[in-house]
């Protein structure tokens, strides 16, 4: 059984960023998930944003949470979130949830993990090492392999990723190590 799509010969594999969105900025929602596309980027690693096509347009972001739908653009409709959403856990290999610094708990997230159990894929997530933390919880420990920091969680999915990308790997954590970007 293998790992991803077929692209030009070669198998992809895919990872969702999963990750809470209400309540925080949009440079806090958008940020990390930069961060772990440029460290999966080296890798060969292609990622799948919720939040792709967000990026200076904070009014979308506001938009998504507990409040009710009152969009005129189908695109922009609660159905149209949910779906796509749904849609790319269900086509990636790999679901990364980021709750660490949620200040609310995160449904859209419980729902993709949930998701992701029903259909096996792996769960990789990351909680605050806090007893206060909002998402530590029996079904969420339960639903993946939980880290308490996104760069040990990347390194895992990067372990994961098969043996032609050793040197990737190697070379990424490298960056992460001496705070390059991929494009120094």
């Amino acid at each position: 059984m293998g790992i991803g799509v077929l692209v030009a010969g070669k198998e992809i594999m895919l990872v969702y960023l999963a990750g809470g969105v209400s309540g925080l900025t949009v440079k806090a929602a958008i940020g990390w998930r930069e961060y772990v596309a440029e460290r999966l980027s080296i890798a060969g690693i292609e990622v799948r944003d919720p939040l792709r096509g967000a990026e200076g347009e904070q009014h979308k972001l506001k938009k998504l949470g507990p409040t009710k739908d009152d969009s005129d653009d189908p695109a922009m409709s609660d159905k149209a979130f949910f779906t796509r959403d749904r849609w790319d856990v269900l086509t990636s290999d790999v679901i990364l949830c980021n709750l660490a610094g949620a200040e609310r708990v995160s449904i859209g997230s419980m729902f993709e993990l949930a998701f992701g159990v029903i259909h096996n894929k792996l769960n990789v997530i990351v909680l605050d090492k806090s007893p206060k933390d909002l998402h530590d919880h029996v079904f969420v420990r339960e639903s993946g392999v939980v880290f308490y920091n996104l760069d040990e969680a990347i390194d895992y999915i990067l372990s994961c990723s098969g043996g032609e990308r050793k040197r990737a790997r190697r070379r990424s954590s490298a960056i992460h190590k001496t705070g390059q970007t991929a494009s120094s």
